[in-house]
């Protein structure tokens, strides 16, 4: 009984180990105060602790059908546990290729994603066809497909930025719908001083600085906004 046991725990560790980062569905089957149990088509038991749920605006009952990612495959003693994620960066990738046509056929290749959860998120695409619009297509008639993935994650505000291969044109990119003046780049450092109009001092630097913030985790760059008038007076 034993090795039948372990037997089990090893195909079930190998099984889901393997579905790290793609969307799995299933139903929950009781709330605790730290995690909800989740139960999958096949009965198996999977965990979605609460620091992996989208902020206070995640609200389970039993009953309740549920899709995040496989974040990992853990062990709790001898028994490998599922544990999802619905805040991992992968989940809002997995979401945008099921929504999207062609990002599921390869037409649109997603260059990277970041976020805060429930907050925030901007994704980078890319066509390989000039005849597809990446953004337009992401988008979507009137906002239909990324409304979609919008509503799965509480109405987390979502950017779909064109990636470019030019470093300071992604940022610039990246930083939309902010005006962009001129980029002064540091390569030594991994930096950029950005200036941009006073007017659009607030929009590039965003609520609480979040849109700034994303800006540099997306592109890979230290971003430094400044005004115009304050980099007058600093020359």
């Amino acid at each position: 009984v034993s090795r039948i046991q372990e037997h089990d725990s090893s195909e079930f560790f190998k099984r889901h180990t393997d579905l790290e980062g793609e969307i799995i569905t299933g139903e929950v089957h009781h709330v605790r105060h730290r995690e909800v149990i989740v139960y999958d088509d096949e009965g198996n038991e999977l965990i979605l602790p609460k620091d992996q749920m989208i902020g206070e605006r995640e609200f389970f009952r039993k009953g309740d059908p549920i899709r995040a990612v496989v974040k990992e495959v853990v062990f709790r003693g001898t028994k490998p546990v599922v544990i999802m994620s619905r805040t991992d960066e992968r989940f809002l990738a997995k979401l945008f290729e099921q929504e999207i046509p062609e990002v599921y056929d390869g037409l649109i290749t997603i260059k990277g994603v970041v976020r805060i959860p429930g907050e925030k998120a901007k994704v980078a695409v890319e066509s390989y066809d000039d005849r597809i619009d990446p953004v337009g297509a992401c988008v979507g008639m009137k906002g239909s497909r990324v409304q979609n993935v919008v509503q799965e994650l509480r109405g987390e505000k979502i950017d779909i930025i064109p990636w470019h291969i030019d470093p300071a044109k992604f940022v610039c990119n990246a930083l939309a719908p902010a005006e962009i003046s001129r980029v002064i780049i540091d390569e030594a450092n991994q930096s950029m001083e950005v200036i941009v109009p006073d007017e659009f001092l607030s929009i590039a630097i965003g609520k609480k600085g979040q849109n700034v913030r994303l800006a540099s985790k997306l592109t890979g760059w230290h971003l430094d906004v400044k005004s115009e008038t304050k980099y007058s007076i600093a020359m």
